[in-house]
């Protein structure tokens, strides 16, 4: 089923998810579930405020947890060398 509210679609392109579900619940009285999958469904075909042009979804974690990572390494090394 396709969104056609305009209010339900200034929200989403505001970035306004959850608002953007409670107004859909309200115009077609569905259930909370109905209407975040809609969402959701809405949200695939269009390009996210957070995902790149290119469709794919950033890597900022990708270095966070390298960075963790390599501070969990450090420190077992370092207390192998203090044992």
């Amino acid at each position: 089923m396709k969104i056609t509210e305009p209010d339900v679609l200034t929200a989403i392109e505001s970035g306004k998810k959850v608002t953007a579900i409670k107004l859909l619940r309200q115009s077609r009285g569905i259930d909370l579930a109905q209407a975040k999958q809609l969402i959701d469904e809405h949200c695939g075909d269009i390009t996210p405020a957070n995902r790149s042009v290119d469709g794919k979804p950033p890597s900022a974690g990708s270095p966070l947890l390298l960075a963790i990572g390599l501070l969990f390494v450090g420190y077992f090394l370092y207390q192998l060398i203090l044992a």
